[in-house]
Order: C-alpha cells, then sequence, then structure tokens
C-alpha cells in the first residue's frame, strides 16, 4: 500500500492556460456570429469540460444553449480544432511548479494528474509543459467517464496507485476540485494563484490553501510524513 500520493488538477494548478483557452473559445464563438468574450470572464466559465464550456461561452454571449443541446456537439469540434492550433502559445507553468514537483519526486510521493479537459489535450499539455517529470498517471476526461465533481475517477486513480482514499490529497484551484476531493475522501488542498477566488475554495471545503508553490509543496510533505509514520 502507498503511504501517500498527491492528484493535481492542471488548468489554474499546475498550468496558466486561459489565454489560449479563451482564444480557441472565442474563434468557435465568433464563427457563429456571437461576440468574443473577455479574457477575464473565462476564469469562470472553464473547468468543467469542453462541453459546458462551450454552453457557458453562449449563454454568457447571448445565445442561451444547455450542454445537452445538440449544436454543443459542432462547436465542441470547432473548439478543439481551433485549441489543437494554439495550446501552447500563451500557456506556461506557474513559477515555481516544477521546483515543487521535484521536491515530491524526490520524496518518492506519487503524483498525478485529474483534469476536466480532454483527454489528448491534457496529456499533451503535461507531456510538452513536464518533459522532465514523471507522472504516475496522467488523465483527462474520456469519452462518458463522469466529470469533476464526481469522485469516480479520482477514486480510480487512488486504486491504481494503490493508496486508499484517506491516504490522497487532491490539490486544485477551483471549488470544483474541493468538492470532489471532499466526495472522495481526500483531503482538498486550494492554491490560490489560479482561477478562482479563496471564497470559493474555503466554501467547498478546502482543508489548506496555498499562497504559492513553495507553500503548497511544503504543506504536502508534512502530511505525507505524519501518514507515513501512522
Amino acid at each position: 500500500m502507498t503511504s501517500c500520493a498527491i492528484l493535481f488538477d492542471l488548468d489554474g494548478t499546475l498550468v496558466d492556460t486561459i489565454q489560449d483557452l479563451a482564444d480557441a473559445a472565442n474563434r468557435t464563438i465568433r464563427e457563429i456570429g456571437l461576440p468574443a468574450l473577455p479574457t477575464e470572464d473565462y476564469r469562470l466559465l472553464v473547468g468543467a469540460g469542453a462541453r459546458n464550456l462551450m454552453a457557458r461561452c453562449c449563454r454568457a454571449a447571448g445565445m442561451p444553449l444547455e450542454p445537452e443541446d445538440a449544436r454543443i456537439d459542432g462547436l465542441v469540434r470547432r473548439f478543439k480544432v481551433h485549441y489543437d492550433q494554439n495550446w501552447h502559445e500563451c500557456s506556461l507553468p506557474y513559477p515555481g511548479i516544477a521546483a515543487a514537483l521535484s521536491r515530491l519526486s524526490d520524496a518518492q510521493v506519487p503524483v498525478a494528474v485529474l483534469s476536466n479537459k480532454p483527454d489528448d489535450f491534457t496529456r499533451q499539455v503535461v507531456s510538452h509543459f513536464f518533459p522532465d517529470h514523471r507522472f504516475a498517471t496522467v488523465r483527462g476526461q474520456r469519452g462518458q467517464d463522469p466529470l469533476k465533481p464526481d469522485p469516480t475517477v479520482a477514486l480510480e486513480l487512488a486504486r491504481q496507485l494503490n493508496c486508499p482514499p484517506e491516504r490522497c490529497a487532491l490539490v486544485g484551484d477551483s471549488g470544483t476540485d474541493m468538492e470532489t476531493a471532499v466526495r472522495a475522501g481526500f483531503l482538498p488542498v486550494g492554491v490560490l494563484w489560479g482561477f478562482r477566488d479563496e471564497r470559493e475554495l474555503k466554501n467547498f471545503g478546502a482543508a489548506h490553501l496555498a499562497e504559492n508553490p513553495g507553500e503548497m509543496v511544503t504543506c504536502l510533505l508534512d502530511w505525507c510524513q505524519k501518514r507515513r509514520v501512522q
């Protein structure tokens, strides 16, 4: 049995992807005659998968569509084409993230990525920006798998890591991540450099809040050390 394991959200937690996501989404909605949205608005629009992103964009731009609407299928396809072209143009890991991951690796703590981003893009982003870091597993949204905050996939990853839920932590920047952790029985750790604010993280159950990656990794290593001596 693994003494502890850490699952990370991707967008807004490990990598600042907001500009590339906004650019791809705005190109998509402009193609159907809707106005582009300010990049800052996307901080509240992203995080729930591509279908929800497109539905939220359309509603914000004046066309009320639900994620189940058949018209969303075409928008998702268009968005993926645009994002495939620009996902690496402006995105960058947050300062200090690479060093934090190295500290976890040096301490032999298994680390995984769990994102609501489509699986192929999740893997592309991780492999591009963290070529020197070996993740135990990288998982984005696949097929009919439920999205976070449903804890199903988080618990599946815990089983793959041979780590019981109470010895897993989930690190993220949104209420969705914190709710996922709470429902899975993981330690919810919120980061304050991402897309959402402190109030949201607290409201959804964050047990710890980190101002920067150094503070985050110190918290995680201390927590793991306690798990190892239990």
